[in-house]
């Protein structure tokens, strides 16, 4: 079994300031938060490291900024990439849950 869970995928671009929307597979998770650490990439190995520099919930998901991305070209690089966390990064699954 992976040590790395997929939590989401990136959209498009959102504005011109480096921000992009991101779907999580659970809407309702609590693991996107400012500060945090994305694995971004096809696949977890070689993956990049990003910080999140502000998160936002709209009527369409989450719009996710990142430090050091800065431009709508920066921001578009990420579309269609995947997010990875570590499986101990997140909380136990209650008994009728599973990651």
């Amino acid at each position: 079994m992976s040590d790395w869970l997929t939590l989401g995928r990136f959209g498009r671009p959102h504005g011109v300031r480096g921000a992009i929307r991101f779907w999580p597979f659970n809407p309702a998770t609590d693991a996107v938060v400012k500060g945090g650490t994305a694995r971004v990439g096809p696949s977890a190995e070689g993956a990049r490291e990003l910080s999140v520099a502000h998160v936002r919930r709209d009527a369409k998901g989450l719009v996710v900024s990142f430090e050091g991305l800065t431009d709508r070209d920066d921001a578009g690089a990420l579309t269609g990439l995947k997010w990875f966390v570590q499986r101990e990064a997140l909380p136990e699954p209650k008994a009728d849950e599973f990651y």
